[in-house]
């Protein structure tokens, strides 16, 4: 008996199409989401390593954490102001404009099999992370993560471009001591969100992880945990602002950052 094969009409092919249509439309919102939650683990999962380092680093070094290099003529350098220990406070930098490695660039020695857990990999622009690398020694590089390496206060920093009182306050850490609120310093390393007006000359320092949705903090006691970030507590915006008051914003980070959930 001759068997009939009964062929797709083109409406239930269409059927099938809005299904398959409809099906992609429900799953990928929730296949983005737990790619997102993915990436946000494994951010976590790198500021845990930085702070195994951070660990290594003050066993080493009478409990300090990673903060230098040591600046020559009081903080000038070849006249002009130097921009790293004016922010001798945070930073994002791993290496300075002068090839200095700084902050958290000092742990590489640390971190000679994995070197870019130094680097989200929520980054919202291209981060090429080898060339960033690269630039250690040599040029500007910028990690993924600022980094808090002291404890001057903004009155420090007026104090020392004014007077040029010495700002070297290094901080251990078993006792990273208060913040400008009075409340205990807990916070190490905070997701980089900077922000930069369209067509600024800094260009290159704008970074961003994550969507600005969430950050992940990591603390003096090993752990990290993630905080959301909906009213942009933990962004700095230099859009109309000037370098005092982007270092102070950092700083603010790092103080909200320091308040237990």
């Amino acid at each position: 008996m001759k068997v009939t094969r009964r062929a797709f009409t083109l409406i239930e092919l269409l059927v099938v199409v809005a299904i398959i249509s409809a099906l992609v439309a429900i799953l990928l919102p929730a296949l983005a989401s737990a790619r997102d939650s993915a990436i946000g683990v494994s951010c976590l999962s790198n500021q845990r390593q930085l702070m195994v380092a951070v660990g290594a680093h003050a066993t080493d070094q009478n409990g300090l954490i990673p903060y230098g290099p040591v600046e020559p003529n009081g903080g000038l350098l070849n006249g002009i102001d130097d921009l790293y220990i004016i922010n001798g406070m945070t930073t994002s930098l791993i290496s300075d404009r002068f090839g200095r490695v700084v902050g958290a660039g000092l742990l590489l020695d640390y971190l000679a099999e994995t070197p870019e857990v130094l680097f989200c990999p929520g980054a919202d622009q291209e981060v090429i992370v080898q060339d960033q690398l690269d630039r250690v020694g040599v040029d500007n590089a910028i990690s993924g993560y600022i980094y808090r390496h002291g404890t001057n206060t903004i009155a420090d920093l007026e104090d020392f471009r004014d007077n040029g009182t010495p700002l070297d306050r290094r901080i251990q850490l078993d006792s990273l001591g208060l913040n400008r609120n009075g409340d205990p310093a807990r916070a190490i390393f905070v997701d980089n969100n900077f922000i930069l007006p369209e067509g600024s000359s800094f260009e290159a320092f704008h970074r961003s992880n994550h969507d600005r949705d969430f950050v992940n903090i990591a603390y003096a006691d090993g752990h990290a945990e993630q905080r959301r970030n909906d009213d942009s507590t933990y962004e700095v915006n230099v859009v109309g602002t000037n370098l005092f008051n982007t270092i102070d914003q950092m700083v603010e980070i790092f103080e909200a950052a320091d308040l237990v959930n």
